[in-house]
């Protein structure tokens, strides 16, 4: 019986309230109460939309790269005008506006006939099998269609190209232009005490007693 006691005695002074600490005092609670907190939030929901928006953007890109071309190539069939013909750097405007639209069709075009050639077993050198031609069928229009992407970028890229080039060139002539100061470039006068001016002037053309 006393055994007893002392056991319930030292339980007691070990843990005096017996009550279990609170769930606050623990981490991975804190986390998940943040968690489900940020996933209520407004801000959470905005970004799950935004989050659709750019996943349907990835679908529609090359819809709307293709449409705005056909209707540029439209709208300059309709003037008898391109771009490149009324501006002051007729190659740069061609190779970074009036081509890229060009570029973007002409892309679509090969790929859709390179998929109608592989459909009717062209592309079958032993043998015509529908399955694989229907493959390589799909295979060309999505190379087609998404190869947008790769259309767009490498014509970016060549307009960044022709630009630094446009720009490096444009600094090697104000270098080479004598008294020709850079663009943003302010040259200050140098500026000679009047006393050092005096003493200089005095020097050249001495004054005789």
């Amino acid at each position: 019986m006393s055994g007893i006691c002392f056991h319930y005695l030292s339980l007691k002074l070990m843990n005096p309230t017996n009550t279990p600490p609170p769930l606050g005092d623990d981490t991975n609670v804190r986390l998940a109460d943040k968690l489900i907190e940020t996933a209520s939030s407004e801000n959470a929901r905005h970004a799950g939309y935004g989050a659709l928006l750019v996943f349907f953007a990835f679908w529609t890109t090359p819809w709307v790269v293709l449409k705005r071309s056909l209707q540029n190539l439209a709208e300059w069939g309709q003037a008898r005008s391109l771009p490149s013909s009324q501006s002051e750097l007729p190659v740069l405007t061609y190779l970074t506006i009036t081509g890229r639209q060009f570029a973007h069709l002409l892309w679509l075009v090969v790929c859709v006939v390179a998929a109608i050639w592989q459909l009717f077993g062209g592309g079958q050198s032993y043998g015509y099998n529908f399955g694989a031609a229907f493959l390589g069928f799909v295979a060309g229009l999505a190379a087609g269609y998404f190869g947008q992407y790769l259309v767009g970028f490498w014509c970016e890229s060549l307009s960044i190209a022709i630009r630094i080039a446009n720009d490096i060139q444009k600094l090697a002539s104000a270098f080479r232009s004598p008294g020709a100061p850079l663009a943003g470039v302010q040259v200050q006068p140098l500026q000679v005490p009047s006393s050092q001016t005096k003493a200089a002037s005095d020097t050249v053309n001495p004054t005789i007693p």
